[in-house]
């Protein structure tokens, strides 16, 4: 997303949250709600969301647990720059940040970006795992939705957080 390209508002969890993202691409749906739901936090952890868009999941989830910290991890410094901004709309840019990291980086430059091994309670993450069979033309949805067949192991090592 170049950052001149058009953004829509939409809300999630009937309006608690009001989320900027791009028109075209990837965008959030339901399974960004269901994950956040599942997540077992509780005040005073921490929740890591690894590949995090414009940070649906992770701020669904700080919405729901009062005195959560939450890590948004995204590759494509647009779409961080749009959670970081989500956070902020939401009054919620005291517990949440959002960080521009490939899941793909070396230990170092997550331990750089403050995310060393047991730097949290909980990680979310809803990696790409379809084939790259007819894929979208779109590089976002592409990217979001399709993987190589290394790629999941990469996120489980970055949810991991360990080398």
């Amino acid at each position: 997303m170049a950052p001149a390209d058009p953004t829509s508002e939409d809300a999630l969890l009937g309006g608690k949250l009001v989320l900027r993202q791009p028109v075209r691409g990837h965008r959030f749906g339901h399974d960004a709600v269901l994950l956040a739901a599942a997540t077992p936090a509780r005040s005073g952890e921490h929740a890591i969301e690894l590949g995090s868009g414009v940070g649906a999941a992770g701020l669904a989830l700080a919405r729901r647990v009062e005195g959560l910290a939450v890590t948004l991890v995204e590759v494509d410094p647009n779409l961080t720059a749009l959670a970081r901004e989500n956070a902020a709309r939401n009054s919620l840019g005291e517990r949440v940040r959002a960080i521009s990291l490939d899941i793909a980086a070396a230990p170092a430059q997550f331990a750089a970006a403050g995310l060393s091994p047991n730097a949290a309670d909980h990680v979310l993450m809803n990696p790409p795992f379809n084939a790259p069979h007819n894929p979208s033309p779109d590089r976002a949805r592409r990217l979001a939705r399709a993987t190589a067949p290394d790629t999941l192991g990469q996120w489980i090592n970055a949810a991991a957080l360990t080398p």
